[in-house]
Protein backbone atom coordinates (compact mmCIF):
# COMPACT_ATOMS: atom_id res chain seq x y z
CA UNK A 1 0.00 0.00 0.00
CA UNK A 2 2.92 2.30 0.75
CA UNK A 3 4.32 1.66 -2.72
CA UNK A 4 1.01 2.62 -4.32
CA UNK A 5 0.86 5.87 -2.33
CA UNK A 6 4.42 6.70 -3.34
CA UNK A 7 3.60 6.16 -6.99
CA UNK A 8 0.52 8.35 -6.65
CA UNK A 9 2.51 11.16 -5.04
CA UNK A 10 5.16 10.94 -7.77
CA UNK A 11 2.54 11.14 -10.54
CA UNK A 12 0.83 14.08 -8.86
CA UNK A 13 4.11 15.93 -8.58
CA UNK A 14 4.87 15.21 -12.26
CA UNK A 15 1.51 16.65 -13.33
CA UNK A 16 2.04 19.80 -11.26
CA UNK A 17 5.57 20.18 -12.60
CA UNK A 18 4.65 19.84 -16.29
CA UNK A 19 1.11 21.19 -16.20
CA UNK A 20 2.19 24.50 -17.74
CA UNK A 21 3.07 22.55 -20.90
CA UNK A 22 -0.31 20.85 -21.29
CA UNK A 23 -2.46 23.96 -20.78
CA UNK A 24 -1.13 25.93 -23.81
CA UNK A 25 -1.38 22.80 -25.94
CA UNK A 26 -5.01 22.35 -24.97
CA UNK A 27 -5.74 26.01 -25.71
CA UNK A 28 -4.00 25.77 -29.08
CA UNK A 29 -6.06 22.74 -30.03
CA UNK A 30 -9.28 24.46 -28.93
CA UNK A 31 -8.51 27.66 -30.84
CA UNK A 32 -7.35 25.75 -33.92
CA UNK A 33 -10.51 23.67 -34.02
CA UNK A 34 -12.59 26.83 -33.57
CA UNK A 35 -11.09 28.56 -36.60
CA UNK A 36 -11.04 25.46 -38.79
CA UNK A 37 -14.56 25.27 -40.16
CA UNK A 38 -16.47 24.63 -43.36
CA UNK A 39 -16.11 27.87 -45.40
CA UNK A 40 -19.28 29.93 -45.66
CA UNK A 41 -20.32 33.53 -46.14
CA UNK A 42 -23.22 35.63 -44.88
CA UNK A 43 -25.47 37.69 -47.12
CA UNK A 44 -23.67 40.79 -48.34
CA UNK A 45 -25.29 44.03 -49.48
CA UNK A 46 -23.53 46.83 -51.28
CA UNK A 47 -23.58 49.44 -54.01
CA UNK A 48 -21.61 50.39 -57.13
CA UNK A 49 -20.81 54.08 -57.44
CA UNK A 50 -19.03 56.54 -59.71
CA UNK A 51 -15.77 57.32 -57.89
CA UNK A 52 -15.81 60.95 -59.07
CA UNK A 53 -19.44 61.96 -58.54
CA UNK A 54 -20.59 59.39 -55.96
CA UNK A 55 -23.66 58.61 -58.07
CA UNK A 56 -24.88 55.01 -58.37
CA UNK A 57 -24.06 53.01 -61.50
CA UNK A 58 -27.13 51.08 -62.58
CA UNK A 59 -26.92 47.66 -64.19
CA UNK A 60 -23.33 46.90 -63.26
CA UNK A 61 -22.31 43.24 -63.03
CA UNK A 62 -20.75 42.58 -59.63
CA UNK A 63 -18.28 39.70 -59.42
CA UNK A 64 -17.71 38.22 -55.95
CA UNK A 65 -14.98 35.75 -55.08
CA UNK A 66 -14.98 34.21 -51.60
CA UNK A 67 -11.75 32.70 -50.28
CA UNK A 68 -8.61 33.17 -48.25
CA UNK A 69 -5.00 32.15 -47.71
CA UNK A 70 -4.56 28.55 -46.64
CA UNK A 71 -1.95 28.75 -43.89
CA UNK A 72 -2.29 25.15 -42.74
CA UNK A 73 -2.68 21.64 -44.05
CA UNK A 74 -6.43 22.26 -44.22
CA UNK A 75 -5.95 25.17 -46.65
CA UNK A 76 -3.36 23.39 -48.79
CA UNK A 77 -0.87 26.24 -48.35
CA UNK A 78 -2.09 28.63 -51.07
CA UNK A 79 -4.87 31.09 -51.78
CA UNK A 80 -8.18 29.26 -51.99
CA UNK A 81 -11.01 30.58 -54.18
CA UNK A 82 -14.05 28.58 -53.16
CA UNK A 83 -17.07 30.58 -54.32
CA UNK A 84 -17.48 32.66 -57.48
CA UNK A 85 -20.74 34.39 -58.31
CA UNK A 86 -22.08 37.33 -60.30
CA UNK A 87 -25.10 39.56 -59.60
CA UNK A 88 -26.56 42.59 -61.36
CA UNK A 89 -26.89 45.91 -59.55
CA UNK A 90 -30.33 47.53 -59.66
CA UNK A 91 -31.31 51.01 -60.86
CA UNK A 92 -29.88 52.49 -57.64
CA UNK A 93 -26.59 50.67 -58.05
CA UNK A 94 -27.39 48.34 -55.16
CA UNK A 95 -26.69 44.62 -55.14
CA UNK A 96 -27.13 41.69 -52.80
CA UNK A 97 -25.06 38.51 -52.68
CA UNK A 98 -26.89 35.57 -51.06
CA UNK A 99 -25.44 33.61 -48.15
CA UNK A 100 -23.40 30.56 -49.11
CA UNK A 101 -21.83 27.43 -47.62
CA UNK A 102 -19.19 25.42 -49.44
CA UNK A 103 -20.45 22.21 -51.06
CA UNK A 104 -17.13 20.47 -50.27
CA UNK A 105 -18.12 20.40 -46.58
CA UNK A 106 -14.49 20.10 -45.42
CA UNK A 107 -13.11 22.22 -42.59
CA UNK A 108 -10.38 24.72 -43.45
CA UNK A 109 -8.36 27.34 -41.61
CA UNK A 110 -8.04 30.39 -43.90
CA UNK A 111 -6.29 33.71 -43.30
CA UNK A 112 -7.58 36.97 -44.80
CA UNK A 113 -10.85 35.19 -45.41
CA UNK A 114 -13.53 37.26 -47.09
CA UNK A 115 -15.15 38.62 -50.26
CA UNK A 116 -13.09 40.03 -53.11
CA UNK A 117 -15.38 42.28 -55.14
CA UNK A 118 -15.13 43.94 -58.54
CA UNK A 119 -17.66 45.21 -61.07
CA UNK A 120 -18.05 45.31 -64.85
CA UNK A 121 -19.92 47.90 -66.91
CA UNK A 122 -19.49 48.73 -70.64
CA UNK A 123 -18.99 52.44 -69.93
CA UNK A 124 -16.88 52.17 -66.75
CA UNK A 125 -13.78 50.51 -65.39
CA UNK A 126 -13.03 49.40 -61.84
CA UNK A 127 -11.10 52.04 -59.93
CA UNK A 128 -9.55 52.40 -56.47
CA UNK A 129 -7.22 55.27 -55.46
CA UNK A 130 -4.65 52.79 -54.13
CA UNK A 131 -4.59 50.78 -57.33
CA UNK A 132 -5.91 47.62 -55.68
CA UNK A 133 -7.28 44.87 -57.91
CA UNK A 134 -10.47 44.39 -55.87
CA UNK A 135 -12.45 45.55 -52.86
CA UNK A 136 -11.79 43.18 -49.96
CA UNK A 137 -14.65 42.69 -47.50
CA UNK A 138 -13.58 40.53 -44.51
CA UNK A 139 -15.82 37.74 -43.24
CA UNK A 140 -15.66 37.55 -39.45
CA UNK A 141 -17.18 35.20 -36.90
CA UNK A 142 -17.53 35.04 -33.12
CA UNK A 143 -14.40 33.29 -31.70
CA UNK A 144 -14.93 29.80 -30.29
CA UNK A 145 -18.57 29.94 -31.40
CA UNK A 146 -18.28 30.29 -35.17
CA UNK A 147 -21.42 32.37 -35.72
CA UNK A 148 -20.91 34.68 -38.69
CA UNK A 149 -21.15 38.41 -38.05
CA UNK A 150 -23.19 40.62 -40.37
CA UNK A 151 -20.75 42.43 -42.68
CA UNK A 152 -20.91 46.15 -43.30
CA UNK A 153 -22.22 47.40 -46.63
CA UNK A 154 -19.65 47.14 -49.42
CA UNK A 155 -18.90 49.95 -51.87
CA UNK A 156 -17.38 49.26 -55.29
CA UNK A 157 -15.99 52.40 -57.01
CA UNK A 158 -15.77 52.73 -60.79
CA UNK A 159 -14.66 55.48 -63.16
CA UNK A 160 -15.71 56.43 -66.68
CA UNK A 161 -13.66 54.48 -69.20
CA UNK A 162 -11.79 56.71 -71.62
CA UNK A 163 -10.70 53.96 -74.04
CA UNK A 164 -7.05 54.18 -73.11
CA UNK A 165 -4.11 51.98 -74.01
CA UNK A 166 -3.87 48.20 -74.06
CA UNK A 167 -3.14 48.07 -70.32
CA UNK A 168 -6.30 50.05 -69.53
CA UNK A 169 -8.39 47.72 -71.67
CA UNK A 170 -6.94 44.65 -69.98
CA UNK A 171 -7.60 46.18 -66.55
CA UNK A 172 -11.23 46.82 -67.54
CA UNK A 173 -11.91 43.39 -69.05
CA UNK A 174 -9.41 40.95 -67.57
CA UNK A 175 -9.95 41.68 -63.86
CA UNK A 176 -13.63 40.64 -63.74
CA UNK A 177 -12.74 37.48 -65.66
CA UNK A 178 -9.80 36.63 -63.40
CA UNK A 179 -11.78 37.18 -60.19
CA UNK A 180 -14.43 34.77 -61.48
CA UNK A 181 -11.84 32.00 -61.62
CA UNK A 182 -12.55 29.42 -58.88
CA UNK A 183 -10.57 26.44 -57.65
CA UNK A 184 -11.41 23.06 -59.16
CA UNK A 185 -13.58 22.23 -56.13
CA UNK A 186 -15.14 25.69 -55.83
CA UNK A 187 -18.81 26.60 -56.25
CA UNK A 188 -19.70 28.72 -59.30
CA UNK A 189 -23.01 30.57 -59.65
CA UNK A 190 -24.57 32.80 -62.32
CA UNK A 191 -21.82 32.26 -64.90
CA UNK A 192 -24.33 32.91 -67.72
CA UNK A 193 -24.88 36.44 -66.40
CA UNK A 194 -21.19 37.29 -66.71
CA UNK A 195 -20.90 35.62 -70.13
CA UNK A 196 -23.88 37.47 -71.59
CA UNK A 197 -22.71 40.82 -70.20
CA UNK A 198 -19.07 40.64 -71.35
CA UNK A 199 -19.08 38.49 -74.49
CA UNK A 200 -19.56 41.19 -77.16
CA UNK A 201 -16.96 43.58 -75.77
CA UNK A 202 -14.46 40.76 -75.21
CA UNK A 203 -14.96 39.50 -78.78
CA UNK A 204 -14.38 43.02 -80.13
CA UNK A 205 -11.18 43.36 -78.09
CA UNK A 206 -9.91 39.97 -79.28
CA UNK A 207 -10.64 40.92 -82.92
CA UNK A 208 -8.41 43.98 -82.52
CA UNK A 209 -5.84 42.08 -80.42
CA UNK A 210 -5.74 38.49 -81.75
CA UNK A 211 -3.11 37.35 -79.23
CA UNK A 212 -5.03 38.45 -76.14
CA UNK A 213 -7.19 35.29 -75.81
CA UNK A 214 -9.61 37.07 -73.49
CA UNK A 215 -12.60 35.25 -74.95
CA UNK A 216 -10.93 31.93 -74.27
CA UNK A 217 -10.43 32.96 -70.62
CA UNK A 218 -14.05 34.09 -70.39
CA UNK A 219 -15.21 30.79 -71.85
CA UNK A 220 -13.02 28.92 -69.37
CA UNK A 221 -14.29 30.60 -66.20
CA UNK A 222 -17.95 30.62 -67.28
CA UNK A 223 -17.83 26.92 -68.23
CA UNK A 224 -18.84 27.39 -71.88
CA UNK A 225 -19.34 24.04 -73.65
CA UNK A 226 -16.64 23.28 -76.23
CA UNK A 227 -17.67 23.73 -79.88
CA UNK A 228 -18.87 20.56 -81.58
CA UNK A 229 -16.19 18.70 -83.45
CA UNK A 230 -16.57 18.35 -87.21
CA UNK A 231 -17.36 14.75 -88.07
CA UNK A 232 -16.80 12.94 -91.33
CA UNK A 233 -19.33 10.38 -92.57
CA UNK A 234 -18.44 6.84 -91.72
CA UNK A 235 -17.49 4.46 -94.56
CA UNK A 236 -20.36 2.27 -93.46
CA UNK A 237 -22.78 5.13 -94.05
CA UNK A 238 -21.52 5.80 -97.59
CA UNK A 239 -23.81 4.43 -100.26
CA UNK A 240 -22.10 1.75 -102.33
CA UNK A 241 -22.81 2.25 -106.01
CA UNK A 242 -22.35 0.03 -108.98
CA UNK A 243 -19.42 1.25 -111.13
CA UNK A 244 -21.66 1.22 -114.19
CA UNK A 245 -24.35 3.30 -112.44
CA UNK A 246 -24.72 6.82 -113.81
CA UNK A 247 -23.12 9.43 -111.59
CA UNK A 248 -20.91 6.92 -109.79
CA UNK A 249 -17.30 7.89 -109.21
CA UNK A 250 -16.22 4.37 -108.42
CA UNK A 251 -13.64 3.03 -110.91
CA UNK A 252 -14.98 0.46 -113.33
CA UNK A 253 -13.53 -3.03 -113.04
Amino acid sequence: MQVDNALFRNNEAEVKKNGWIYIPLALACAIGSAFAAVPESPELAGKVIDADSGRPIAGSIVVANVGGDGGSMFGHGHHRQLHCTAVRADAEGRFRIPAWIWSGRRSMSLDRYGFNLIAYHPDYTFYTPGGYASVHQPIRSIPLVGTLLKPSEATIPMRRFTKGDDHAWRFKLALPIDWFRCDWDGDIKNEDLLWDAMREEVEAFDAANPRSALKWRLELVTKRPPPPKATQPSHLDTQIRNPTERGSSAPAR
